[in-house]
């Protein structure tokens, strides 16, 4: 089942890498698009290097390329938080970037402080399964969308807005898979933790189905095709 997962989600980061070069988001979303590519590299390297490391480094390796990951979504946190990139030549009433820099800065320190307080304080961590990895960067994805929500009308955003929106549904699952795994390792019934640990996984495939979707619609050059309505279909 792992390797089917794997397989899955695989391919369809890269359809989603290539409907994001093809369509020319990747000028719109940069950091994005180097998250994805980021995520095709390191799921390679790792199946590689899954029969040919020692366990040591392999776990190295897999901790390392944890913390790019955590790296490079905040960095896609503030590139969505901006609402991506402008066309050239086309002017956008963004907030300035000072302000928006303090703001984000606020809203890093929340994510990490909840992470922490999770992991930390919260009685219902007894068995420390909380991944204040985890934890932060989908509080922190939570608070931008909450931030961008009544901004950024224009069409411009509209990459930016569809990515978030799949993010707000990752984090949705991750916490809660966070919060059931623990539950079940307290309650200490293996099975709920078993299911759980699979939550956040399923949902991640899904919401890479969710923006393939999405960015082949706001895309000049659609990897996928989708019928145009005629004059007599709207009728």
């Amino acid at each position: 089942m792992n390797n089917t997962l794997w397989t899955i989600g695989l391919i369809l980061q890269v359809l989603l890498l290539a409907a994001l070069l093809r369509g020319g988001l990747a000028r719109k979303l940069p950091f994005f698009t180097a998250l994805i590519s980021f995520y095709v590299a390191r799921s390679l390297f790792l199946f590689a290097g899954s029969g040919q490391m020692e366990d040591e480094v392999y776990i190295f390796c897999e901790q390392a390329l944890s913390f790019i990951d955590i790296l490079l979504q905040i960095v896609v946190a503030w590139e969505l938080l901006r609402g991506g990139r402008s066309d050239p030549g086309v002017r956008t009433q963004a907030a300035p970037v000072g302000r928006l820099a303090l703001l984000f800065s606020a809203l890093i320190v929340g994510s990490a402080a909840l992470a922490w307080g999770l992991s930390e304080i919260s009685p219902l961590n007894r068995s420390r399964q909380f991944d204040r990895g985890v934890v932060l960067t989908a509080a922190l994805m939570l608070l931008v969308a909450a931030c961008t929500f009544f901004r950024r009308k224009g069409p411009d955003a509209a990459a930016a807005k569809r990515v978030l929106g799949g993010y707000v549904l990752l984090a949705v699952a991750s916490i809660s898979a966070q919060v059931g795994k623990t539950l079940a390792q307290i309650q200490r019934n293996p099975q709920a933790y078993y299911l759980w640990s699979y939550v956040a996984i399923v949902a991640y495939l899904a919401v890479l189905g969710f923006w393939l979707v999405a960015m082949s619609r706001v895309s000049t050059r659609p990897l996928l095709k989708w019928p145009r309505k005629t004059t007599a279909d709207a009728g």
